[in-house]
């Protein structure tokens, strides 16, 4: 059945490897991201069921048209994948206030910014499903402490959104893939703060370590993502 597809985070890693899948599919999509370079190179796509948009994520009134321009050409939202995130690898105490308010503003108020644009229209059809990404959120250990607030603060936003509009027919799931072959570790994760403290180097390379044997193995995240099916349950949490 052929859904309309809002996918955020759509020119890099998970959001443009699922992109190129639906496309596969003839599924139509909105791809929302802030680089589209990567979504204009795409060669082998069903160019008609595309609608390439290039926005602000942080910025409400840019999320806000690229809703209303995906609705406008597709004539409504079936879907919505919010998959933009960046990684902040650091101890709490050699983060800076403005790497920290960084990172709390990607991962959460643009997401909000996502949900308020795009529920209005599925109220108003009665019907839709709101995927979040999720997967370091539930790594432990240090360095991680401001990512994995981040992701936990949005689970507890999304359990909450989940009961708001159940009686208009909108599901909500959290996605936690786990250890996916995503850039957001190769691209996002910053492990070179301005005020690095010795004492806790030791942390910073063993996550450092970690991020190279990962990349080591996986290879460009871009080319290896593999999507194989549609997710679509009505569970909240989608492990």
């Amino acid at each position: 059945m052929e859904k309309i597809w809002f996918v955020t985070g759509a020119g890099h890693g998970f959001g443009l490897a699922l992109v190129k899948q639906l496309l596969k599919q003839g599924q139509k999509v909105a791809a929302v991201a802030e680089n589209i370079q990567a979504l204009r190179r795409m060669s082998n796509a069903n160019i008609k069921n595309l609608l390439i948009l290039e926005i602000e994520l942080c910025d409400e009134d840019s999320v806000s048209r690229a809703a209303y321009d995906a609705v406008e050409q597709f004539g409504r939202l079936d879907v919505v994948i919010n998959a933009d995130k960046e990684g902040l690898a650091g101890n709490i105490e050699e983060l800076s206030d403005e790497e920290i308010r960084r990172n709390f503003e990607i991962n959460i108020f643009s997401g909000l910014n996502v949900m308020k644009a795009v529920l209005p229209y599925m109220k108003e059809q009665r019907s839709g499903h709101i995927f979040n990404l999720s997967s370091l959120g539930r790594m432990n250990g240090a360095g991680l402490g401001i990512y994995r607030a981040t992701e936990l603060a949005m689970i507890a936003i999304l359990e909450s959104l989940a009961v708001e509009v159940q009686s208009f027919g909108i599901d909500v799931t959290i996605m936690t893939p786990g250890t996916t072959p995503s850039d957001l570790s190769m691209r996002t994760i910053q492990t070179n703060a301005p005020r690095r403290i010795e004492d806790h180097d030791s942390a910073i390379k063993q996550i450092q370590l970690c991020l190279l044997n990962f990349q080591t193995i996986q290879g460009n995240a871009t080319n290896t993502i593999e999507v194989s099916h549609v997710i679509t349950p009505r569970s909240l949490f989608a492990v």
